[in-house]
């Protein structure tokens, strides 16, 4: 049985990833993410069952469109092979219940946002407005909706601050408003004390991957990184190693 829950867990990571490259692929563009259906971004032809298998139909077709023969991004199977690795991850941990279901759709979504704000540097409100309402159910399913609430305030209030005290001292964003409202959801679901550790690894995560693309030349300086993906991490970290990192911190 278990065996049977293992196989099945990773199977929606795939299918989920899958349907997860639709929204990073269309959301930026305001396009609807149920019709029409898959298609082929290069040539605009309907994709069949085979060419959407995960992974697999990547494989297949090395990387290229079995109809105009455009490449494929590689994005479409790493995002697949994340979200069911991830979700197989949180299996593991939380087992079978609600307490999974909420984390493979609070995984879902920042894995969505890591990528689109990778890939666009905007965070769309639909998946962060999605998120909130998701980490607060979570709240209520687990008895601590006020902690919730004090999550999203502490988090949206933060990065709130950064925007507004950048536009002053820099005279531009140091955050988008995208940043805002992830952090929020990142609260709904974490609550006070994981929207703190959240926040600090994010920053702590960022100065390391900026020093690294500074240094290396793959980024100028003065040029903007987007802020998202280091917060999708961070709290990824948090949902596995939150109340170790938490103890840890308190015993130094």
């Amino acid at each position: 049985m278990n065996l049977f829950f293992i196989i099945t867990v990773f199977l929606l990571g795939l299918v989920v990833g899958s349907f997860l490259n639709v929204c990073i692929c269309r959301l930026p563009q305001e396009k609807s993410i149920v019709y029409p259906p898959s298609n082929c971004p290069k040539c605009s032809h309907r994709l069949s069952a085979i060419d959407l298998l995960p992974i697999i139909s990547y494989i297949f077709l090395r990387g290229k469109c079995r109809y105009c023969g455009g490449s494929i991004s590689i994005r479409y199977p790493i995002v697949e092979a994340l979200t069911g690795f991830l979700f197989l991850t949180i299996y593991f941990k939380f087992g079978a219940g609600f307490v999974s279901v909420f984390y493979f759709v609070f995984i879902s979504i920042l894995i969505a946002v890591a990528f689109t704000d990778l890939e666009t540097q905007t965070i769309h409100d639909y998946l962060s407005f999605s998120g909130i309402i998701a980490g607060l159910l979570y709240g209520l399913y687990s008895g601590s909706l006020i902690g919730s609430f004090y999550g999203m305030a502490i988090g949206a209030g933060f990065f709130f601050c950064i925007r507004i005290l950048g536009q002053l001292i820099y005279k531009k964003e140091a955050m988008g408003e995208g940043d805002v409202l992830l952090a929020a959801m990142l609260g709904a679901f974490f609550g006070p004390k994981g929207i703190i550790l959240s926040i600090a690894l994010s920053f702590l995560i960022g100065a390391i991957i900026s020093i690294v693309l500074l240094a290396t030349k793959m980024k100028k300086r003065g040029e903007e990184i987007p802020f998202g993906p280091y917060l999708a991490v961070s709290a990824i970290i948090v949902i596995f190693w939150g109340e170790t990192l938490w103890r840890w911190y308190l015993r130094c």
